[in-house]
Order: C-alpha cells, then structure tokens, then sequence
C-alpha cells in the first residue's frame, strides 16, 4: 500500500521497523483454530473483537489461540493489505483451521463467524447492527472530537500507541505534536463540532433507551 501525506514520507522506514510479531511458540500448539488479528489499537470497532477473542481464549473447550498486531492510526492499512490488499479498515483477522485458511474483516463479521450462537446472550443481528451505528458511531465522533483538539496531543499519543511497536509510538508522538495527525484524522472519520452535537444526542438516546 501506497500512503500519502507526511506518513508517506518514511513509509519505508515503518514497513521495516514496526512491524509486530508473534510469539515464537504461536501457530506451534495444537489447537483447533489460530487467529492473527490486525488493528487500530485504539478503537473501539477492535476492542470489541479483542473481547471476544479474550473470552473464547479463557475457555480451555474453545481451543483456540489468536495473536493480535496493534498498529496506530494510519498504519493499519500496511498490515491489513497484506491479508486482503483491497483492505484497510480494521479488524481483520485471518483463521487457520482444519488446514484452510479464512480472512474475514469487519469487528461484527469476526463476532459472527468466532462466535457460538449463545455468546451474545439475548442480543440479536439487528440489536447489534444498531448498537453499532448509532452508539459505536456516536461514541467515536464524539471522543475524537475531544481527543483530536487543540492541545491534547499527549492525551491523543497516549491512547493511539497504546500495544504499538516503538518505532510508530515515537513516529506519532512526534508527529501529533506538531499537529500532523489530527487533521488527516478528522477529515478521514468526518469528525466535526456539528457531528459531536449530534453524536452527544444519539448517545443520550441509547441510554435512555437501553436502562
């Protein structure tokens, strides 16, 4: 994948140097299923997967193991094209089970496929999809709004290079202190003060509903 803007510009360096790799002993057990995972670590599309991959882990009937690659903002899609090159949105994972080989994006999708029709409890597709929408899209215009301004670059580093390889924390904390990051961010996810008024009512909407 080619970037563009000021990441573009030592593209070669971060497709050298930050890359994450799994454990030596990953992919060398006997387990049922093997699941690489890429993400955003950041977001909250990948936390929800990350969950379920958590949960299914704990549970020694499940067999499975799943190793994730956390990337910040921007990243992702040097890792993501390599599981599927039309891909840059996170997660993706790929499975390993039964001697084939699955990739499947998209934090639903994973749930889906992962997932024991049980593991959701009540919650069905729609629930879900809903949840997804209005409070998941909701929640992230309205805290990038906050994160993404003006002096709160730290707060911004902080979050975004959280499970990252050095080299990208160092990349983006420097570079989010001069204020490279945040605009590519806001125009990529639409976050504008308008958009945060309306997520803030969305937000309230779903509590109210759900309580």
């Amino acid at each position: 994948v080619y970037m563009v803007g000021p990441l573009g510009k030592i593209e070669p360096i971060l497709s050298t140097f930050s890359q994450t790799v799994p454990p030596s002993d990953f992919g060398t057990s006997n387990v049922d299923k093997e699941v690489y995972m890429v993400t955003v670590g950041i977001s909250h599309y990948c936390e929800k997967a990350r969950w379920s991959l958590d949960l299914l882990r704990s549970d020694p009937s499940n067999n499975l193991d799943y190793y994730e690659s956390a990337h910040v903002p921007g990243l992702a899609a040097l890792y993501t094209t390599k599981l599927d090159e039309a891909v840059s949105a996170t997660p993706i994972i790929r499975v390993r089970e039964g001697g084939e080989e699955k990739i499947i994006r998209d934090s639903t999708k994973v749930l889906d496929y992962l997932t024991p029709p049980s593991f959701m409890g009540d919650s069905t597709p729609e629930y879900e999809d809903w949840l997804d929408y209005k409070l998941g899209s909701g929640v992230r215009c309205f805290c990038y709004y906050h994160i993404l301004g003006k002096g709160n670059d730290a707060l911004l580093t902080g979050l975004a290079t959280d499970q990252t390889s050095a080299i990208e924390g160092l990349v983006f904390g420097q570079m989010a202190k001069r204020g490279l990051i945040q605009p590519g961010m806001k125009k990529f996810m639409g976050i504008t003060e308008e958009g945060m008024k309306e997520s803030k009512k969305a937000i309230t909407e779903v509590f109210e509903e759900v309580r």
